[in-house]
């Protein structure tokens, strides 16, 4: 839970429940999921000019209320709400 005036320890909790993925793709045709193995990082810059990059986010968001209550937790800790984002992109070719 964050507290007042620990504006730095929240958002290193933020910080910490934020899961970046990034796989580089031979181009937006082929068939891939976050389990393959493969060129797999957490950092955009590693990509180069031209590659088609695919970009996941998962934030575990803490429910205010417990999630048998509320039926909106999907995780197996009961309290945790994941939300995920998944974009495709090309970079430019500097």
């Amino acid at each position: 839970m964050m507290t007042p005036g620990g504006a730095a320890s929240d958002v290193t909790t933020c910080m910490n429940r934020l899961d970046v993925t990034v796989q580089t793709l031979g181009g937006f045709s082929t068939s891939v999921s976050f389990t393959d193995s493969g060129s797999s990082t957490s950092d955009v810059a590693s990509t180069s000019g031209g590659d088609t990059v695919l970009l996941e986010a998962v934030y575990d968001f803490p429910l205010a209320l417990p999630g048998s209550f509320t039926r909106m937790a999907n995780t197996d800790s009961g309290n945790i709400r994941e939300l995920k984002v998944v974009t495709a992109f090309k970079n430019e070719p500097f």
